[in-house]
């Protein structure tokens, strides 16, 4: 927490602590928030005040926007944002492949 000029502001450690949320949760929304508004679009959460290089800090009624923002999140909304896939998901795009292939090389036969 810092004081600047009577306003407090709040990091993301803190925020994760006042929302009840893993910092890594916080962290994740930060992000996609920050890959959202570099391509030109609306960023989930407010942008935010840097101090020094690279602290990120929020004021007390950004935090208030913050958790009304964050209530309205479900599992699963930030898969698109994700490099990781799982087996499952890669197992399936080699099995469509492979039925692709497989529908090329029995069309050019007959």
């Amino acid at each position: 927490m810092k004081r600047i000029n009577g306003a407090i502001f709040y990091s993301l450690r803190e925020i994760a602590i006042i929302l009840n949320r893993n910092y890594q949760t916080i962290l994740r929304y930060f992000t996609v928030s920050q890959k959202l508004r570099d391509n030109g679009k609306e960023g989930l959460l407010p942008i935010p005040t840097q101090i020094g290089k690279g602290h990120y800090y929020y004021s007390e009624t950004e935090v208030r926007q913050i958790k009304e923002t964050v209530r309205g999140f479900k599992r699963g909304m930030f898969k698109d944002f994700s490099k990781n896939r799982t087996t499952y998901q890669k197992l399936k795009e080699e099995n469509e492949k492979f039925k692709n292939k497989i529908k090329e090389l029995e069309t050019g036969v007959r």
